[in-house]
């Protein structure tokens, strides 16, 4: 089971810097500094409470499952100058 089929099983609402952060081989604190001072700059959404930062679950989910899409989806080629 990946990490991320972890994180949908736990039926949460919102996930932690640090699951996130095991999903995407990231720091944790570098995804809890950035969701303080530029959270624009992640690709997902992130909710700040004085020090608390939480990633809201569905949101993180759909983003994580359009990249995992993409990168499964077959790359077709370009076949110019042919009849």
């Amino acid at each position: 089971m990946s990490t991320s089929e972890a994180l949908k099983d736990t039926g949460n609402d919102f996930f932690s810097p640090a699951q996130v952060a095991a999903v995407l081989h990231w720091d944790a604190q570098y995804i809890r500094h950035i969701a303080r001072t530029e959270p624009s700059k992640l690709p997902f959404p992130v909710l700040v409470h004085k020090k608390r930062v939480q990633v809201p679950a569905g949101a993180f989910l759909s983003w994580w499952e359009s990249i995992v899409q993409k990168k499964a989806a077959p790359v077709q080629e370009h076949r110019s100058g042919q009849r």
